[in-house]
């Protein structure tokens, strides 16, 4: 697994410029489900706005649904005004993945802070993390994560903690249809 220092500042830069250039190509059906706040920069934004979408549809919406455990952050990288760090995941289980993606073998990329939609993670914790494969790098974000239908108030719209998952949730994972 690569580590967040073993991508240069430059190529981090270059794949945002790269993501931010493609994004009117990309179709909006595949991200409707997300916000992308290292896609566009919104200056005035005050806070990360997420649409509230049944669980299954956030599955279908996700190129990659996992069981992560967080092993480290990378320190802050600023580019257009925004934050970005990467976490460094061991994947437990894959419960989807592209077809491009094939495994979550590299870091995943946030903004910083969750007023820009940004995922923060706590080392050593495990999460029900999911997100999009774009470019050879895979982003998260608060919004469009798989929750439970049942247990959405608890969560605020970021991540599950692995704790939280319980086992008719897990199954219901596992037969998702898309």
């Amino acid at each position: 697994m690569r580590t967040g220092t073993a991508c240069g500042d430059d190529d981090l830069r270059q794949t945002l410029a790269k993501l931010t250039a493609r994004f009117q190509e990309t179709t909006l059906a595949k991200m409707k489900y997300f916000t992308i706040p290292f896609l566009f920069s919104i200056s005035n934004a005050q806070s990360c706005r997420c649409f509230i979408v049944p669980s299954n549809d956030a599955f279908c919406g996700a190129d990659w649904v996992a069981h992560v455990k967080v092993l480290n952050k990378s320190a802050p990288l600023m580019i257009n005004s925004y934050e970005y760090v990467t976490y460094n995941l061991q994947e437990v289980k894959l419960f989807k993945i592209s077809a491009e993606a094939r495994h979550l073998s590299s870091p995943v990329m946030t903004t910083s802070n969750s007023s820009s939609c940004g995922v923060s993670l706590v080392e050593d914790e495990e999460y029900l993390l999911t997100g999009m494969y774009y470019d050879r790098n895979f982003l998260t974000s608060n919004c469009g994560q798989v929750i439970d239908d049942e247990q959405e108030g608890i969560f605020d719209r970021g991540p599950m903690k692995w704790k939280n998952v319980n086992a008719e949730f897990l199954a219901n994972l596992g037969s998702f249809k898309c």
